[in-house]
Order: C-alpha cells, then structure tokens, then sequence
C-alpha cells in the first residue's frame, strides 16, 4: 500500500511540474517599459521609427517585449518643451530613457538615474554627455556618429570650386564649441588660401536674419554641417543659397538628393540597429557605463553634376571622387 502511495505521490508531482512548466512556457515574457523623448510626434521623428524597425530585427522577440512610449520634447524651429517631457516621462517609470544628445545632456543635468540611451553628432565626451567612450560610471550609453570631417568639407569645397575665395560656414553654437571649428578651421583655410567666416545660428529665424544682412552676399561658398540647425531647416537655407546661385557643401545626403551639389556624411544608417542591441543589454541588466559607446568611421561623398535650385555645378575631379553620384 505504502508503495502505491509513493508512486502515486510521486506520479502526482511529475504532473504537477510538467503543468508548471508548460504554463511557465506560455506565459508573456516581461514587458520592458521604455520612454523615447523626440521630435514632434512618433510618426514624424525618424529616431523613434528607426528604433522600433531595429528592435524588430533583434532575436528574441524583442520588438513585443519593449513597450516604447514617445513623449513630444523637442517642437519645430528649434523650441523644445524638455523640462515637461521629462517630467512626463519619469511619471511612467520607465526602466530607459532614449533621445537625442541633446535630450540625454537634460537629463544628466537633472540628476535622473534611470539609465540613458543617446544619439550624437558631437563628441560625447568634449559635451560632457560621458566621462569616456569606454567604461565610466554614469548610467549613459549611445551611439556617436563620429562626425569630425569639417575640415575634410572645406578642403572637398576649395576643390570642387577652385574659384572661389571666401567662405562662410553656418552653424549653431553648440557643434561649433563641440567642433572646436575656431580652432581646426582658420589654419586649413589659410592653407588653403581661403577667406573663412565661422557664423552662427541657433534656430531658423536666427540662420535667415544673417543671410538677410546685405554682407552675406559677398561669401563666394557657403557649408553648412550637420547641425541642429540644418537638420530641421535645409530646406529653406538651401533654397535662399541656391537663389543666390552659391556653391555649397553640406553634412546630409538627403540635400543633395534635394538639389545641393555636394555633400559629405558620416554613414549613419548602423545606428539604429546598435541603439537596439544596447538597448537590449541595458534591459537585460547590463550596467549602460560598461558598454562602449559605439560609432562609426565611414564617410561618403555625394555630388550633383547638374545641382537643381540654381547651384553651380562642382568640379569633375571633385565628381571622380564621388561615392554616390545623384543624377
């Protein structure tokens, strides 16, 4: 009798377990909670759509276990409303913070201790978003498009435009300082045998009240990097430059798709996809400080042998070097 009890006992349990691990194996796997701070709106901000397509490539499944919630903190022309967004966002305990370098330099200020994800164009470290792009101990990681080819753009615009004797280089403040353009760009221009004029602008109004200034029609070229400021406001800059039938060199593919002539850019499209891996890493635990911050080398040259908007078309040596070639 005891026998049968034990077997029976024992048969019990097996079935009990096997039950447990078959509910366990079924059961939705943990949901982590994820706060994108960006541009606008979720169906506008490239960040936040690209973040998403990549965590759909990720094994795993991890496109259905992050719920990413976007919050508005960056509005159009260059206003934000950052202090709200992030009380907003915190109000959600998010176990992640993701946005632009700009974002993430807000939320370090605000002392918030819920890991934080980043983009930059700018040296991250020089802008005090980390302490080092190896291991450090705050609880910041990203992704740094290692854009430091200025110097590079102008000598590519003297080539392509071998004519041309001054040159004013738009930008916002904070790539200049993170750029150190006042400290790079004079000496190549002197090299180059070209007068240079650094100028700066924070937000469009800004940008077109110093192109309204009758001196900025005596600049033979123009470059605009890759700035906050083109990047939300190409399309009118180009079209007042392109009216003036002025070389340019830009920082963004996309404006010589658009009509500009040339363009140098720092290839950008890996950086959704390590956003997703380090984001998944944080999630599993992994401390943001003992990820590296990842980036890339790669530049690509485009050009427009026959630019649209009235810009004059570059040089064919310049043409030759080309990566991409926009017809």
């Amino acid at each position: 009798m005891n026998q049968v009890s034990r077997t029976f006992g024992l048969g019990l349990m097996g079935l009990l377990l096997a039950v447990a691990l078959q509910a366990d194996s079924t059961a939705p796997r943990q949901r982590h909670r994820v706060v994108f701070l960006g541009r606008i709106s979720s169906t506008v901000d490239p960040g936040y759509q690209g973040l998403l397509q990549a965590l759909s490539h990720l094994p795993g499944g991890w496109r259905d276990r992050v719920e990413l919630r976007f919050v508005t903190a960056l509005l159009p022309d260059g206003k934000n409303r950052i202090g709200s967004a992030i009380d907003e966002a915190l109000a959600w305990q998010p176990q992640a913070l993701v946005g632009s370098a700009f974002v993430a330099s807000k939320l370090r200020q605000r002392g918030v201790q819920t890991p934080v994800l980043f983009t930059s164009f700018v040296h991250p470290v020089r802008t005090g978003l980390v302490s080092a792009t190896g291991t450090r101990p705050e609880p910041v990681a990203g992704v740094w498009i290692a854009d430091e080819t200025d110097a590079k753009r102008l000598e590519l615009l003297h080539d392509a435009y071998p004519a041309a004797r001054t040159v004013a280089v738009l930008m916002d403040r904070s790539w200049g300082e993170a750029t150190e353009a006042v400290t790079v760009l004079p000496p190549l221009a002197r090299q180059l045998g070209v007068e240079l004029t650094l100028l700066y602008a924070d937000d469009l109004q800004e940008a077109q009240t110093i192109l309204a200034r009758p001196d900025s029609l005596r600049f033979d070229a123009w470059m605009l990097p890759p700035t906050g400021l083109s990047y939300l406001s190409a399309v009118p800059l180009l079209k007042i430059l392109g009216s003036w039938g002025k070389p340019v060199i830009t920082g963004d593919t996309a404006d010589v798709r658009r009509g500009a002539p040339l363009a140098l850019m720092v290839e950008d499209d890996f950086r959704w996809d390590a956003q997703a891996e380090v984001l998944a890493r944080v999630l599993q635990g992994e401390h943001p400080g003992a990820i590296p911050i990842q980036r890339s080398y790669k530049a690509v040259l485009s050009a427009r042998p026959q630019p649209l908007g009235g810009f004059p078309p570059p040089s064919a040596t310049v043409l030759r070097r080309a990566d991409l070639i926009v017809p």
